[in-house]
């Protein structure tokens, strides 16, 4: 009775009292939003957190609800904003190298995190909604400027290096920080899968171009070896075709290797980490392609000769452009 009346009394007091606060605090949100919109992020962390501790005071809970509704709105326009510029960004077909917008993620990234520490929420605690939420927000339009970059080249070697130079920074950046950003690891991952899928297309497209017809020579083995019995591939592909072939392309194999290094090289010039990757991986396609082929004249052609070249001249060869790396 009498005590849940004063209380009402009281309550309708105070939400008279607090009334003028919250126009006062909105407006103070929005000043501060134009000096820096990073700290509407804080602002915003902490207008949830006030809120959430005082659900079960009425005058207090509607204010907060109003300012953190102000806030959300404000830090959306921030972002999509910057998602707009992302957006709006075109990249140089004839120059290669990490994209602007890439380059400029991981310093925003680390205010994002700066404010959200300062609110006292740990970007690599997470995951924290707004955090998580803007983050993968910007991740996503970065990945489809990366796609769309690549897309503007006819050219399928050209294509493949962007996808794979953009998505390894991306992967790397985030992947070898301390503490991880959990916020952000979803992205994280996708990025390195997409870079490893692309770098696989990137090292197959090297070899065929540099090493056309060998190249589709051992596809065309694969593909009787498919269909047919380990025997019968001396009468699909005679023995004869099987040397022509080798007579042709594997006594310049050492000069094919070192054209195919030059081709990298062009490519990144000035990405030693990534060249490095790249040349590791093509060693260890190629060498393991090339240990297959010798186990299938082994299987399928009696008394075949030694090959001009073998497995252990190819990893020479490659080897030796790896030491170049190392020396420079």
């Amino acid at each position: 009775g009498v005590k849940a009346h004063v209380l009402v009394k009281v309550e309708k007091m105070m939400d008279e009292m607090f009334k003028p606060v919250w126009p006062a605090l909105e407006g103070l949100a929005k000043k501060g939003d134009q000096c820096d919109h990073f700290q509407t992020l804080r602002m915003l962390i902490e207008a949830r957190k006030h809120k959430d501790a005082n659900t079960d005071v009425s005058f207090l809970a509607m204010g907060l609800t109003q300012l953190q509704a102000t806030l959300q709105i404000m830090f959306k326009n921030f972002v999509d904003g910057e998602i707009r510029w992302i957006n709006a960004q075109k990249s140089n077909v004839k120059k290669a190298g990490i994209l602007g917008p890439l380059l400029k993620f991981p310093s925003f990234v680390d205010h994002i995190e700066t404010m959200a520490e300062d609110a006292g929420v740990g970007v690599s605690d997470g995951p924290e909604m707004q955090v998580t939420t803007t983050l993968t927000k910007m991740a996503k339009s970065l990945f489809t400027l990366i796609k769309e970059a690549a897309d503007q080249h006819q050219k399928i070697g050209r294509k493949l290096l962007v996808l794979i130079e953009n998505f390894h920074f991306f992967w790397r950046v985030y992947d070898t920080r301390i503490p991880r950003i959990k916020s952000i690891m979803g992205k994280v991952e996708e990025a390195h899968e997409l870079y490893v899928s692309n770098l696989k297309a990137y090292v197959k497209w090297h070899v065929e171009y540099e090493l056309k017809k060998l190249s589709e020579f051992w596809d065309n083995i694969d593909r009787k070896l498919d269909n047919n019995q380990t025997e019968e591939l001396q009468f699909l592909i005679p023995k004869q075709e099987v040397t022509s072939m080798v007579r042709k392309t594997l006594p310049n194999l050492q000069k094919n290797i070192a054209n195919i290094y030059k081709r990298v090289e062009k490519h990144l010039p000035n990405n030693t980490d990534l060249r490095m990757e790249v040349w590791r991986a093509l060693q260890a396609y190629f060498l393991d392609r090339f240990k297959k082929f010798e186990s299938q004249l082994a299987q399928c052609y009696h008394n075949f000769k030694e090959l001009p070249k073998t497995s252990a001249d190819v990893k020479k060869y490659f080897q030796s452009h790896m030491t170049d790396e190392k020396t420079k």
